[in-house]
């Protein structure tokens, strides 16, 4: 059952990505003067985001192990269980705390910061899916469920 809820919630993060990937933003300043796009940009990343790290938490659950206390324990578990590279892990350190600024302080979101994640974690973003969906994979011994 946990391979086929995280594999739903990496169905939804590729989408997530894709619709983000296609939105053409030319500069941090026209993503600031242009507050729709931000919000949608906003948004996206949240749910791109959460995604990862929810389908991350229930695997870290699934394991048997310790289960994770802060979202940034998700992904050190992550790593430690080798469902992602310690360079992934390590790209992402400062992604949980970026969703928590969207979550929590949605109201003082910097627009450069917004297009610099836009711009700079997609690709980490997809592959965190793929090295997920590669460690689930039946004929790579990982995971359970």
């Amino acid at each position: 059952m946990t391979r086929e809820v995280i594999g739903r919630k990496l169905a939804d993060l590729d989408q997530t990505l894709a619709r983000l990937r296609g939105l053409r933003i030319a500069s941090a300043e026209a993503l600031a003067r242009d507050p729709i796009l931000l919000w949608a940009v906003e948004h996206g990343l949240q749910i791109a985001i959460q995604t990862c790290l929810d389908a991350g938490n229930r695997l870290v659950a699934a394991s048997g192990g310790p289960p994770a206390e802060t979202y940034a324990d998700v992904l050190a578990s992550l790593v430690r269980m080798g469902a992602i590279p310690e360079a992934l892990g390590r790209r992402l350190e400062p992604v949980p705390g970026f969703r928590n600024v969207l979550v929590h302080e949605y109201g003082s979101v910097d627009p450069l910061r917004v297009y610099e994640v836009w711009a700079t974690r997609l690709d980490d973003l997809g592959e965190f899916a793929r090295a997920m969906a590669a460690y689930l994979a039946p004929q790579s011994g990982g995971g359970r469920g």
